[in-house]
C-alpha cells in the first residue's frame, strides 16, 4: 500500500511539471521556436550576429537578445578580435567578461556542454534553458544531434557541463558613502553590474586630516575587498590571508564588478590620514654642471669617497679632511626636472646611491654603487646661501643629505631643514 501510494504520488508530480511547462510554454508565444529569424537560412551562411545560421550559438544569441535585451553577439564585450566561437567556449568567454558561470540552472542563463561530453561533439553545445523545476530544465536549442534544427527537451541539470548567466547583466547594485569619522553627507549611487561608473567625488571632511580614499564593505556577504601584491579578495576582516590588507580606492574610482548580486550594496568608508604640519620642501634650483667640492659647514671636513674598501655592503660616502685627492671630487649631472646625479670622480667610482630600493625613510645610507638610472641615485639641489646648498634626495623631497654623528661622519638621510648647519655644504669649484 505505501508503495502503491509513494508511486502514485510520483506520478502527479511528474504530470503537473508536465502541465507547468507546457502552460508556461504556449501561454507564452512570443519564445516560440518559429520566431528564430534564421530557421530557413543557410548554415553556411552567417548571420547577423557572427554566428552561422541554425546553429546552437546562433540561435541561443538570440535567444539571449531577446530574453535580456542586450545587443549580444560574437564579439560582445570582448577586445583584442577575441570571440564567443563555437558552444565549447562560451564558458571562457563569459569569465573573460565575468559573468556567473556555474551548475545552477535559472530561468534565462544559458547551458553548456564541453566538447565531447554529455552527448555533444568536438564543439559543444549550447541550449536556452526555459525554464527549471527543482532538478529538472526545459531547455530549447538548434543542431542537437547535427539536424539543424529546433528542438526543446526535458533533462536532469546535470546533463550539461554548467550555466552561463547572462542575467546577471541586468542587476544593479547601490553604492553608500560613509564618514567615517568625518562630517558631511554623500548621495548614494545606483550602477548595473558589467557597466559601472564613477564613484562620487568626496565631499566629506574632517578636521586635522586629509581624504586618503575609500576602504569597500559588502552587504551581502559582509566582507571587506583586500589586497596583497596584485592579488585581491573579499575577506571578514580577522579572516583575511597573512599580509592582506584592505583595499583603498582612489577618488571617482570607476567601480564595474563590485558585487554580482542583484539589488546588493557596498559601502565605501572614507580613509582618513592625518595632516602634516610640515612645510612643502622648496623647489628645485639649477647648479650649472662641473666638477666641484663639498666643504661641509657644520665640521669644516669635505665629502670624501672611500675608495678600495666596503662597509654596510657598499662603498660609503663620509666626512674627512681635505687632502685635496681625487676622491674629494663629484660631478654634478643635470638629467631631467631638476634633478643631478652625482658622478664619483675617483676611477674606481660609480654614482652617489641611497642604500635602498623602491623605498625611502631617514636613516639610509648614502654610498657609491653602479649607474640604475632611477631615483635612488638623483638628488635635488636647494641654495640656502651664496655657494651654499642642501642636497635633497629625489625620492622624497623632504629628506636632506647629512653625516650621521659617528667619527666617520657616514652620509644618510635625514629629515629636511634649511637652517640645520649639518645639512649645509659649501660647493667649491
Amino acid at each position: 500500500m505505501e508503495k502503491s501510494c509513494f508511486l502514485t504520488k510520483k506520478v502527479v508530480s511528474v504530470f503537473l511539471f508536465f502541465m507547468i511547462v507546457m502552460f508556461t510554454y504556449l501561454a507564452t508565444p512570443v519564445q516560440a521556436a518559429d520566431a528564430y529569424p534564421y530557421r530557413n537560412g543557410s548554415w553556411l551562411k552567417a548571420d547577423s550576429w557572427g554566428f552561422y545560421q541554425r546553429e546552437c550559438t546562433s540561435y541561443a544569441c538570440w535567444k539571449v537578445r531577446q530574453a535580456h535585451g542586450i545587443d549580444f553577439n560574437n564579439s560582445y564585450r570582448l577586445s583584442n578580435g577575441n570571440r564567443w566561437g563555437d558552444a565549447g567556449n562560451w564558458d571562457n568567454a563569459a569569465r573573460k567578461i565575468r559573468l556567473r558561470v556555474d551548475n545552477i540552472p535559472a530561468r534565462g542563463c544559458i547551458a553548456y556542454c564541453d566538447p565531447y561530453t554529455h552527448g555533444s561533439g568536438k564543439y559543444g553545445h549550447v541550449a536556452y534553458v526555459y525554464l527549471v523545476s527543482g532538478n529538472k530544465v526545459y531547455v530549447q536549442d538548434y543542431n542537437w544531434g547535427g539536424t539543424h534544427k529546433y528542438g526543446d527537451r526535458m533533462l536532469n541539470k546535470t546533463a550539461f557541463s554548467g550555466y552561463i548567466h547572462f542575467e546577471d547583466l541586468q542587476h544593479v547594485f547601490y553604492v553608500k558613502y560613509n564618514a567615517n569619522g568625518g562630517k558631511g553627507s554623500m548621495a548614494n549611487s545606483t550602477f548595473t553590474y558589467g557597466i559601472g561608473g564613477k564613484l562620487r567625488k568626496n565631499t566629506f571632511s574632517r578636521s586635522g586630516y586629509k581624504f586618503n580614499g575609500w576602504n569597500i564593505y559588502r552587504y551581502s556577504d559582509k566582507k571587506w575587498y583586500y589586497t596583497k601584491g596584485g592579488k585581491t579578495g573579499w575577506y571578514q576582516k580577522g579572516k583575511q590571508p597573512s599580509g592582506y590588507y584592505l583595499t583603498i580606492y582612489n577618488d571617482q574610482t570607476t567601480v564595474k564588478w563590485t558585487t554580482s548580486k542583484n539589488k546588493d550594496t557596498v559601502e565605501m568608508y572614507a580613509v582618513w590620514k592625518k595632516a602634516s604640519n610640515e612645510k612643502p620642501a622648496p623647489p628645485n634650483e639649477s647648479l650649472p654642471e662641473g666638477v666641484y667640492k663639498l666643504k661641509h659647514v657644520g665640521t669644516g671636513k669635505m665629502m670624501n669617497y672611500a675608495w678600495g674598501w666596503k662597509e654596510f655592503a657598499y662603498k660609503p660616502i663620509f666626512l674627512d679632511k681635505r687632502d685635496g685627492s681625487v676622491e674629494q671630487t663629484f660631478r654634478f649631472r643635470p638629467v631631467s626636472n631638476g634633478k643631478y646625479e652625482i658622478d664619483i670622480m675617483h676611477k674606481e667610482g660609480g654614482v652617489m646611491n641611497v642604500w635602498t630600493s623602491k623605498t625611502v625613510s631617514e636613516g639610509k645610507k648614502i654610498g657609491s654603487w653602479s649607474r640604475t638610472y632611477d631615483d635612488t641615485q638623483r638628488f635635488l639641489v636647494t641654495y640656502v646661501g651664496k655657494n651654499t646648498i642642501i642636497l635633497r634626495s629625489a625620492q622624497n623631497s623632504n629628506l636632506a643629505v647629512a653625516p650621521d654623528k659617528s667619527a666617520r661622519g657616514y652620509l644618510q638621510l635625514v629629515k629636511y631643514n634649511k637652517n640645520d648647519k649639518n645639512q649645509q655644504w659649501v660647493i667649491e669649484k
